[in-house]
């Protein structure tokens, strides 16, 4: 029977082996995210489903299934919500679109941490 425990050991196991963050085995880490919605769906699990989608079928499929999530308002006040828009954004060449959703991260930041590493991500939007 599978848990929770045993897909996230499948995650690690799945991360560990590759050799970057390139040659991960994307389509993989889809499948278990999958398979952990099955089993304890949250906004959360489908937020990094949507992060990984992306790196299967680019940036524009993942922003798609970003808001396409049921739930998706639970959210609103969750700083990697904005910002993995603000990165998919980004990649997919919506500069002024990722400036306002790394503004709204940065806005719900919890601590100086990730406001100072969202504050970057707003002055790299300004460089742009």
């Amino acid at each position: 029977m599978n848990t929770e425990f045993h897909i996230e050991a499948l995650f690690a196991a799945t991360h560990s082996v590759a050799v970057s963050v390139e040659a991960t085995d994307w389509a993989t880490i889809v499948m278990l995210y999958d398979a952990l919605l099955r089993l304890k769906p949250s906004p959360v699990v489908a937020l990094n489903r949507a992060i990984a989608v992306s790196k299967v079928d680019g940036p524009e499929r993942g922003l798609e299934e970003i808001l396409a999530m049921a739930d998706a308002s639970r959210l609103d006040e969750y700083p990697f919500y904005w910002a993995a828009q603000g990165e998919l954004q980004t990649s997919a060449g919506r500069l002024s679109e990722a400036r306002t959703s790394f503004e709204r991260a940065h806005s719900v930041a919890r601590n100086d941490a990730e406001r100072n590493h969202l504050q970057g991500r707003i002055e790299a939007m300004a460089e742009a």
